[in-house]
């Protein structure tokens, strides 16, 4: 075996700090995903939407799809490195 491995200790805090965030963020999303389907679905009466699976299927595509859409656009992007050019790395 090469003695050239790297270990976990040798990779920097920050490493560590922004794949904790990514994590935390993906949990969200996914949680977000999953309640808003119980929500969308959800009886009128209980407080829901009464939706259909089908119906919040398409809803739930078609909104994630243009979400990913707009946001992988130049123009946010080019927004928020005007904004945020100090936080932002160079494209």
């Amino acid at each position: 075996m090469s003695s050239n491995r790297i270990r976990l200790s040798e990779f920097p805090s920050t490493f560590w700090s922004v794949n904790t965030m990514e994590i935390f963020e993906r949990m969200a999303w996914y949680g977000f995903f999953a309640v808003s389907s119980l929500y969308i679905t959800g009886a009128v009466g209980d407080g829901g939407l009464g939706f259909s699976d089908e119906d919040r299927g398409v809803l739930q595509g078609v909104v994630t799809f243009f979400l990913y859409l707009f946001l992988s656009l130049p123009v946010p992007q080019q927004t928020a490195m005007a904004t945020n050019a100090c936080c932002l790395p160079p494209f």
